[in-house]
């Protein structure tokens, strides 16, 4: 390819990236400023008073420092304004602390941006943002070109100009874009010096490496694998001397910048610091928590800034082992996509399409590292600096964002190899086969196999089931990389193939067996002839003191929009109508406000969140039922008053049927990341049973006996187990007994 034909494409793709984010930008669906980008937003407005002093004013009381504030806001921000939601607005003290919290590099270009902006409007700094990635995407190629040819750097540029989650974080007033622009700069400043041997690039690459530091926090320690890559690279050509002294030229700008900016931060704490110290304690503290699977809690437990990390992660060295796992699924397994959004494509097809990315990204960067390790380390490093912290630190999917360009340039490595193969007739067939028996292992659900065989499903049976399914898949990609690197590639198909599948039973590992995952099913009730469930055995109850609670807890959600009840009947007591989403139920919703703006932003109806439905029953009647019967009976059926769309209820279960102990959804225990990543907001928590026992049962049109009722849902298969409904006795101290 000619240098005018590549630099003509790279043009082309340049302009689809910005296209397609102008586009996602003018009719997309965006969010308001809220949440983390306030905090940026509000720093910049508290730099730009330092500058601007017309509302830097004496003031006496916590009132006048937040109207300082609001001065500047109403100054420098016209038309769209920050949405605090739950939050209070900042006093111009608070926004000026802000840069401590994540560093004062976005926030400075925001202020600058609407400082000298004629109408500073947030939708200027979503342009900018879009021009930001658009040069990214240049970067990428640019780099792509040195490490691993045109076409392969083509193809990335592609992908990256139509990865939906970078034109949606443009959108963002978050330090995500700036971090990828910053990082892919540093990388090809660094190339560019080790290619022309120039001191400048290397005094400008520790610059821009030094920016990346006071840009985001989790960027603070990318110059190591900066280095290691670049002295690794450098061997080819260059003494270990020569190495060093260059590593020193790019050393002194970062180290002086760092050194100014921990003068700064260390003043303001009273220790050595470069941030707000109890921000990273905090995370550090919640990541680290095996009981609630490093998830960060709606509210905290009482003992959260005092436990001791180290002791609670050596007495359970295993537990620990399994939540980083769990914590490398969760960064990778998703696309940075928060709320949902979709652009041209529904949200689900942008979770299949970067899986797809993230298979062949893998697949690339083994290949690389096998055929030209010096120019890979370059590829690997960032996605394994990123998994390193996050894996320790805080992990959401979200954080797999600056880490995607780098796979992204190893898939487009990939996929160029993999259409150079396809020309060849020998290997074509071969590698279409392999192609086609690879999206089979992707879309089958074996779970469900199982279940329209009418097997049992068990732990056993499932870890069975997946390991054939690892073990085909390990075969079919070893054939697949055979064909693509040739018959004379020794081991190397092996080698590859073995990796990416331990990667696939990580990610089964998590999202199968994680708390008995595995055994959850669902009941979908439609029809006000039917209702489902459970008749709990109980030899005795205990009496029920005052401000103690007894209540009927079933683990439920509606269809959307939708109007109509369904009835609880437990024992001789009935309980109508019940709307999910409205009160008395919407009384005892989730704990923070999160979640009636992520009910908006979504959309999703507080009647779509899966949640318990607790109905407070009275106690003598509960007791009395019980002690005639030896049982109390828990069902719910639908309340098919008038139609309407979505009139049903979905009732979930387990096919764990140990009456003993099992993993419940928490009562207490929830977080909004969870709810982002597995749809439920419940930390699975570990419950023993004081009910002697228990018979789930689901009563279909014309059936009258429950102990015939050996389905629990008229979905596809069979399902037997447990209903998620419970008798619940809740005490005064937050304890609470389960029946």
């Amino acid at each position: 390819m000619s240098g005018t034909n590549f630099r003509n494409r790279i043009l082309i793709i340049l302009l689809v990236s910005f296209l397609f984010r102008f586009g996602f930008f003018l009719f997309g669906d965006k969010l308001p400023v809220m949440w983390d980008a306030r905090r940026y937003v509000s720093a910049a407005i508290g730099l730009v008073s330092y500058v601007d002093s017309s509302g830097d004013i004496p003031f006496e009381n916590e009132r006048d420092d937040r109207y300082r504030f609001k001065h500047y806001l109403d100054k420098y921000i016209q038309g769209e304004q920050i949405e605090w939601l739950s939050y209070t607005p900042f006093t111009l003290t608070e926004a000026r602390n802000e840069i401590f919290i994540a560093g004062p590099m976005y926030p400075a270009i925001i202020g600058t941006i609407i400082y000298f902006a004629p109408a500073s409007d947030f939708d200027i700094i979503r342009i900018f943002n879009i021009i930001l990635d658009v040069l990214a995407n240049l970067l990428l190629m640019l780099i792509g070109l040195r490490l691993i040819g045109k076409n392969a750097s083509l193809i990335a540029g592609f992908i990256y100009a139509l990865y939906f989650p970078f034109a949606l974080m443009t959108t963002f007033i978050l330090l995500d874009a700036s971090t990828t622009f910053l990082m892919l700069l540093a990388i090809y400043l660094f190339l560019r010096a080790y290619e022309n041997d120039k001191t400048g690039f290397y005094l400008m690459s520790g610059f821009v490496s030094a920016l990346l530091l006071l840009n985001k926090p989790t960027a603070m320690l990318l110059f190591i694998p900066f280095v290691i890559a670049y002295f690794v690279m450098a061997q080819e050509k260059l003494t270990p001397k020569t190495i060093l002294a260059k590593i020193f030229l790019y050393l002194v700008p970062f180290l002086i910048i760092t050194s100014l900016w921990a003068s700064v931060a260390s003043a303001k704490y009273g220790q050595i610091a470069l941030r707000d110290p109890s921000y990273s304690e905090a995370n550090l503290r919640q990541s680290s928590n095996i009981t609630y699977e490093g998830y960060d809690l709606d509210k905290v437990e009482s003992d959260f800034w005092t436990y001791s990390i180290s002791e609670h992660i050596m007495s359970d060295i295993s537990g620990y082992t399994g939540l980083l796992v769990k914590k490398f699924e969760r960064l990778w397994s998703k696309p940075a996509n928060e709320f949902k959004k979709g652009f041209i494509i529904p949200s689900e097809g942008w979770n299949h399409i970067h899986l797809s990315i993230l298979l062949f990204g893998v697949l690339g960067m083994s290949i690389l590292m096998f055929q030209i390790p010096r120019k890979g380390l370059w590829i690997l490093i960032i996605p394994l600096y990123y998994t390193g912290i996050h894996v320790i630190f805080h992990s959401v999917s979200r954080y797999n964002f600056n880490a995607m360009p780098m796979i992204i340039l190893s898939c487009g490595f990939f996929l160029s190899l993999l259409f150079d193969k396809l020309n060849d007739k020998k290997v074509k067939g071969s590698i279409i086969l392999s192609l086609l028996l690879l999206l089979f292992l992707y879309v089958a659900d074996f779970k469900q196999v199982l279940q329209i065989v009418q097997f049992q499903l068990s732990e056993l049976k499932i870890a069975f089931v997946i390991v054939i399914f690892t073990v085909l898949f390990f075969f079919i990609l070893r054939k697949l990389l055979k064909s693509m690197l040739g018959f004379q590639s020794g081991n190397r198909p092996a080698l590859i193939a073995g990796l990416v599948s331990i990667i696939v039973i990580m990610f089964s590992y998590s999202q199968t067996f994680s708390r008995n995952n595995w055994a959850e099913f669902i009941c979908r009730l439609k029809n006000d002839s039917v209702k489902a469930g459970t008749r709990i055995y109980i030899s005795d109850v205990p009496e029920i003191q005052e401000g103690e609670i007894i209540a009927a807890v079933l683990d439920l959600n509606s269809g959307p929009g939708r109007k109509n009840s369904f009835n609880v009947t437990v024992g001789t007591i009935f309980k109508s109508p019940f709307i999910g989403g409205k009160p008395p139920l919407s009384d005892l919703f989730y704990p923070k406000p999160t979640y009636q703006f992520f009910s908006h932003f979504e959309p999703l109806g507080l009647e779509e969140f899966r949640q318990y439905a607790i109905i407070p029953l009275d106690p003598n009647l509960v007791r009395k039922d019980i002690s005639l019967k030896g049982y109390t009976d828990i069902s719910v059926s639908i309340n098919n008053e008038f139609e309407e769309e979505n009139n049903y209820i979905n009732l979930y279960g387990n096919f764990k049927t140990s009456e003993d102990e099992s993993y419940i959804p928490a009562v207490r225990y929830t977080s909004i990341e969870r709810h982002v990543h597995r749809n439920d907001p419940r930390i699975r928590y570990p419950v023993k049973f004081l009910s002697d026992s228990t018979i789930s049962y689901y009563i279909g049109i014309g059936e009258t006996d429950i102990l015939k009722s050996t389905d629990l849902s008229p979905s596809l298969g069979k399902q037997s187990g447990r209903y998620n409904i419970f008798l619940i006795h809740f005490y005064k101290n937050g304890n609470f007994d389960v029946y």
